[in-house]
């Protein structure tokens, strides 16, 4: 498809690729929401036999609530608030201190390994999503993924779990890294491993006012892929335009190999202007 807003033609060859994670190499099968409810379940059946039903109760009440406020206010703040520093609030409004946890064999990893399980199964990669990394990284492009996610650890467990995690390098999630996209610094630790120019990488991802806004500020070029529609796009479409967009990941492709070559002024310019 062709670039939607000015022509990346004038840019320099792509030598790397930063492919965001949910909406972009995989899909859910329903709404965050959704793993809520079977989240809080399987916490619960951790907790039952560990803690007082007192102390279990109010445990995932507080997490809940905490869960609840941090996600709608989603876009509003670039510091991550990781689920490790939520369940931790929760325990502490609980009056579930660590020595009594430790006492009573609640381990917070576990008990996240719990409430994250049902949301690991409601994933599931795109069609073509391995076999476009792998192409990507045959024809010697750097590839790359930024996920904004409150855990780190499910990250690795999806990447590892769908095939992804060969072909990329680094994974870095905002979990990890502390500044969630659109911040130009969790972009910036990409370009600094890589070595590599803002204009030499594009940006692939299906949310515009983090992987397109984000890449406008890192002055990397931004491909938005609406395979997998998302209504957090809506106030944003028209405002936010990237260099191109692609309803299917072998769109992608097309429009990165298309990056990859040598423009016509770029070459003129290397040569001095000669023909």
């Amino acid at each position: 498809m062709a670039p939607v807003t000015g022509s990346s033609d004038a840019a320099p060859p792509l030598r790397g690729v930063i492919f965001d994670l949910g909406g972009t190499l995989m899909r859910a099968d329903g709404h965050w929401e959704a793993f809520l409810a079977p989240g809080l379940e399987a916490l619960r059946a951790y907790a039952a036999p560990r803690l007082s039903p007192a102390e279990g109760e109010a445990l995932l009440l507080a997490f809940e609530r905490l869960w609840r406020a941090t996600w709608q206010e989603y876009n509003h703040d670039e510091r991550e608030v990781t689920a490790e520093e939520l369940l931790a609030q929760a325990m502490a409004e609980a009056g579930l201190t660590a020595a009594r946890a430790e006492a009573a064999g609640f381990e917070p990893a576990r008990a996240l390994d719990a409430f994250f399980e049902p949301e690991l199964h409601g994933w599931r990669p795109l069609p073509g999503a391995v076999d476009l990394l792998r192409t990507l990284r045959a024809e010697g492009l750097r590839v790359g993924l930024v996920s904004n996610a409150s855990r780190h650890r499910f990250v690795l467990q999806v990447v590892e779990r769908f095939g992804f995690a060969p072909y990329l390098d680094p994974v870095v999630s905002s979990a990890a890294f502390g500044r969630r996209k659109p911040a130009r610094a969790i972009f910036q630790h990409v370009l600094d491993r890589w070595r590599l120019r803002p204009e030499e990488v594009a940006m692939v991802g299906d949310l515009l006012p983090a992987d397109v806004e984000g890449a406008r500020r890192a002055g990397i070029r931004a491909i938005w892929l609406t395979q997998v529609p998302n209504a957090w796009n809506d106030p944003y479409v028209g405002r936010l335009r990237p260099e191109a967009e692609a309803g299917t990941l072998a769109e992608v492709l097309a429009i990165l190999r298309r990056w990859r070559e040598p423009s016509q002024e770029a070459t003129e310019a290397a040569s001095g202007g000669a023909s």
